[in-house]
């Protein structure tokens, strides 16, 4: 789990998941960054292989490993 109040951003995109062996990820999505941000960051977990499995109010988003699913 990931709430480091705004530096999700730019810490997921210096860290490899999959390198680290997540397999089950929840972050909180500030809004420091804009909505594109956001998209991108979804965008590139699930290029990474991570899928979003559960969404809590707008920010809040777990994401799981797709060979679980």
């Amino acid at each position: 789990k990931l709430d480091i109040e705004g530096g999700e951003y730019e810490l997921l995109s210096t860290i490899s998941l999959r390198a680290l062996g997540v397999k089950v990820f929840a972050v909180q999505l500030h809004h420091t960054g804009s909505v594109r941000e956001a998209r991108a960051l979804i965008a590139r977990l699930r290029g990474e292989g991570y899928e979003p499995v559960a969404c809590r109010p707008v920010v809040k988003i777990a994401f799981a490993d797709r060979d679980l699913l």
